[in-house]
Formats: C-alpha cells, sequence, structure tokens
C-alpha cells in the first residue's frame, strides 16, 4: 500500500511559510554561492527533524568541530543530538583520483554506492548531503546522471526527503549539469548573497507539486538565532467579518429569490405551506434555509 504524500516542515523559513513544507520522500536541491547560508540551513533541517523525534544523517566534508561551531553560532547543541542518534554525521571525503585499476567514473560510481549503503544501515527520516560539487568531476554526464538518479529514487522509495547541496556553478558546464537534475527533483532552493553582507535572496521554484509556485524574499543571517526570511503569507479574508453579517447577508439572498419568484412583488411569501414558498426554498444552496428558520 502506498504512502500519502504528506507536507512535513523543513526548517528552512521560505519552504516553510511559503509551501508548507517539503513533501515526505521528496528531493531537493540547496544551490549557493560561498558562504551564502547553506550549512545553516542543513543544519536547521536537520534540527527540525531532531525536534520531530526524527532521524537526520548528515554527508558532509567539514571537519566535526567545525560542523560544531557552525552549530553553535545560531544556537544549536549539535552534540546533544549525536549523543541522541537524531543526527548522525557522516564525514565525507573528496572522492580519491583516478587510478591504473579504476577511472574516476568508477570511483565516483562507488562513492554513491557507498551513500546509499549508509542510509540503508541508518534508516533515517531525512537525509542532508553538504555538499555534491565533488561529484561534478565525472568525465561522463550521462553516467553521472544515471548514479545520482538512482541513489535519490531508492531514497525516495524508502520515505526519506533529501536535500542535496550545491556551490553555485561557476561554469557553462556545470550549470547544464545542473539544470538536466533539477528536473529529475522535486524542487530548488536558491540563496544568494555577498559574503560580507548578512543578507541576500532566497527563491524556491517547484519541479513537481506545490501548487504555490515559485517565491522568492529577502533573507538574513541573525547570530545565535539562524536564517530567517522577511516573508509573508498573503491573509486570506473572510466572507464575513462577523456572525450577524453572515446573517444578514443570507438574508438578503432569500429575499432576492422569494422576490425574483413573486412576479416582481418585494416581500417574502408567508404563507406557510404555500407552493411559491417550496418552490423558493428549493432555489437556496443547500443547508441556506435552515439558516434563516
Amino acid at each position: 500500500m502506498k504512502r500519502k504524500i504528506q507536507l512535513e516542515t523543513s526548517g528552512i523559513p521560505l519552504v516553510d511559510k511559503g509551501w508548507g513544507g517539503f513533501y515526505r520522500g521528496g528531493s531537493y536541491l540547496l544551490v549557493g554561492p560561498h558562504k551564502s547560508g547553506k550549512t545553516l540551513l542543513g543544519l536547521q533541517y536537520a534540527m527540525e527533524a531532531a525536534r520531530h523525534n526524527e532521524v537526520c544523517v548528515y554527508f558532509t566534508s567539514k571537519r566535526p568541530k567545525d560542523l560544531l561551531i557552525n552549530a553553535a553560532s545560531i544556537d544549536i547543541d549539535l552534540q546533544k543530538y549525536m549523543n541522541q542518534n537524531l543526527v548522525i554525521v557522516i564525514r565525507v571525503t573528496p572522492p580519491a583520483d583516478a587510478s591504473e585499476e579504476k577511472s574516476s567514473d568508477e570511483i565516483l560510481q562507488e562513492y554513491f554506492h557507498d551513500i546509499l549503503s549508509v542510509v540503508n544501515q541508518f534508516e533515517p527520516d531525512k537525509v542532508f548531503f553538504d555538499e555534491l560539487t565533488p561529484f561534478l568531476n565525472f568525465e561522463d554526464f550521462n553516467l553521472f546522471r544515471e548514479a545520482f538518479l538512482q541513489t535519490t529514487e531508492a531514497i525516495e522509495d524508502k520515505g526519506i526527503t533529501s536535500v542535496y547541496v550545491l556551490r553555485e556553478p561557476a561554469t557553462p558546464a556545470a550549470e547544464s549539469l545542473v539544470d538536466s537534475l533539477v528536473v529529475s527533483l522535486t524542487g530548488i532552493i536558491y540563496i544568494n548573497k555577498d559574503e560580507n553582507n548578512s543578507s541576500g535572496e532566497m527563491v524556491i521554484t517547484p519541479t513537481v507539486g506545490h501548487p504555490e509556485g515559485k517565491i522568492k524574499s529577502k533573507y538574513h543571517i541573525e547570530p545565535y538565532i539562524g536564517v530567517k526570511v522577511d516573508y509573508q503569507a498573503a491573509p486570506v479574508s473572510p466572507l464575513f467579518s462577523s456572525p450577524k453579517e453572515e446573517k444578514e447577508k443570507l438574508f438578503e439572498i432569500k429575499f432576492k429569490i422569494d422576490s425574483e419568484n413573486g412576479n416582481g412583488k418585494n416581500k417574502v411569501q408567508s404563507t406557510s405551506g404555500s407552493k411559491s414558498e417550496n418552490n423558493n426554498k428549493n432555489l437556496l444552496p443547500p443547508g441556506l434555509d435552515s439558516e434563516l428558520e
């Protein structure tokens, strides 16, 4: 029996405010330049999972000490969640260079296989991979795409929500590669900020679902708080401002219908049980007549 697709909060503010969260089992790409806040968003994503007593496997090339310092900068006690096995940090070393025995493509394929082995071992609810950039050294583009898609699809089939980080493409070839990956994912989060500033722009774009569509917002990094956005969803105005107004409007509707069916007479038929009254009631929306009794 298939699992019901549902939204879940992500810890990424614009995603939660604009889309209501990520789809469970969805795959998302987070793209941005150096020092734009990608790691901080990843930590917020992991913490959101931990708050719901879910497990997040966090792949990173950073030293554990550096990741702990990053977490402390936004007031996250990462070590506590690691001790509880709610956040499992996996140190990822850059793929080795090609050797006489194996090509670089073969080595990178094994890397993807190892990632999937780790996911199968820990069976997490969430995965965060920081970052994919070293994997762009595939010589055969189609081979890379196939390996990546096999990995993401295997993770999706387990109902695991995943986020993959990529540094902003620096070359046309890298940009073309990213474009080809995006169409196979659920959505993309793009952030852009000068490393000397504390604020920038965040754009979320769906590929599948998320009928709210593309959303933009300014974002900023607050010390000991985290990444915040200025976005506010447009409020939905109620149809009636009060129960009294609702009653009056409903009465006006009934009066208009009764008048139109009374040959232009501007009065409501009051003869109990008359054919005219019965016909008027049948013209009202279901349940409306009971509101006016």
